[in-house]
């Protein structure tokens, strides 16, 4: 099995599909909550499992996962988009950046340099390139064209930018404007946020998807066939992996 989620769920969509256009804030809302705790299920180890480097790599990116996804939910309940919307962002960082794990030639010691504090940009796939927002953003998109919009999108309520500006004010129809200074936004509801809502499930589905899939087959230490770039094709075989 490889470990990529593509397209969304259902081709069809009908009112219980949280990826509809029509679907209910309610539905995507609990839908999230689902994966949240798909997510944590993925952690339910047997008994005196021997945790590595790699295990620790992916319980970081389960528990940012989820907080972040938590957080986002509560954010959306009191109609605060400029919380909501960076988390969106840092909920793809978290993705990418787990992908980066995939795209490296050894795995191994790709998270055991994170662990020591190595920014994850410093390094390099194992085609030579660094580990930029960019690349592993172009990377992934290659599966999830939709990745690069958000990305870009997002990204400009993470720094202070003309989305924050814009927030403070509001034009009606006459051009007549006032101030918008708060925590909530007053004009909007829960359901005004359902295409953030519909990304941050789907990067949460891309995430427990490959949480599934890495500590199905990277984390042994006694050693497995793995390969860092099997989503794309190529065989490889990693040395074993070492308990911490």
């Amino acid at each position: 099995m490889m470990a990529e989620f593509v397209g969304k769920p259902t081709n069809h969509p009908t009112p219980t599909n949280p990826f509809s256009k029509d679907a209910a804030h309610e539905t995507v809302a609990a839908a999230l909550e689902d994966c949240e705790q798909a997510i944590i299920k993925v952690f339910i180890f047997p008994p005196n499992t021997l945790l590595t480097y790699t295990s620790l790599f992916g319980m970081g990116v389960g528990r940012r996962a989820v907080a972040l996804s938590s957080g986002f939910r509560a954010m959306v309940k009191q109609c605060n988009s400029l919380c909501a919307i960076p988390m969106v962002r840092m909920q793809l960082d978290t993705a990418i950046r787990f992908y980066a794990g995939f795209f490296v030639a050894d795995h191994q010691q790709f998270c055991r340099d994170v662990l020591k504090g190595k920014q994850i940009n410093k390094m390099k796939s194992r085609e030579g390139h660094n580990l930029s927002d960019h690349y592993l953003v172009k990377r992934v998109a290659e599966k999830n064209p939709w990745m690069t919009n958000v990305y870009e999108t997002c990204s400009g309520y993470i720094h202070f930018s003309h989305h924050h500006i814009k927030e403070a004010l509001r034009i009606d129809e006459s051009g007549k404007g006032m101030m918008a200074i708060g925590s909530n936004d007053f004009d909007r509801e829960p359901k005004h946020f359902l295409e953030s809502m519909q990304c941050m499930l789907h990067l949460n589905e891309i995430i427990h998807f490959a949480l599934s899939d890495w500590f199905g087959r990277m984390c042994s230490p006694d050693g497995v066939k793995v390969s860092a770039s099997e989503l794309w094709g190529q065989n490889d075989q990693q040395e074993q992996d070492q308990p911490c």
